[in-house]
């Protein structure tokens, strides 16, 4: 019965070598700051950028403590230059697909089960059509 629940129950934490690759593959994408304002390489949607943002802080907490994972929507709008009514409904949609989730009123973080798809759906578009900013 308990190699069955090991099988069965599962943790969320991500472990050393998936966060290590996760953050190679995030890198021509974005990059942080030392006081962890997201800096974008390339010119995406309103919606892939709310979302490169949540994941890049996400990533880069694991490298430097003092970058939280967590990311306000003040801070959202400061580091990709979305105003604030947009990130909230960009937030809110992304909330339903259980892509981020609600850390307190108007700080949100991203659900670390859904970061891979995400890198895979950035990495398969179109050359052409992911440009330098």
């Amino acid at each position: 019965m308990e190699e069955l629940r090991k099988k069965f129950i599962v943790e969320e934490k991500l472990d050393e070598r998936r966060v290590t690759n996760y953050i190679e593959r995030t890198l021509p994408f974005c990059k942080i700051s030392k006081e962890g304002q997201v800096i974008l390489e390339v010119k995406v949607t309103s919606l892939q950028q709310v979302k490169l943002a949540l994941v890049a802080r996400f990533l880069a907490n694991y490298l430097d403590k003092s970058i939280t994972a967590e990311i306000s929507n003040h801070e959202l709008s400061t580091s990709l230059n979305i105003p604030e009514d947009q990130i909230a409904a960009r937030l809110g949609d992304l909330r339903e697909e259980k892509f981020a989730t609600s850390v307190r009123k108007g700080v949100s973080q991203v659900n670390p089960l859904q970061i891979e798809r995400f890198i895979v759906e950035l990495e398969s578009k179109d050359k052409r059509k992911v440009e330098k900013p």
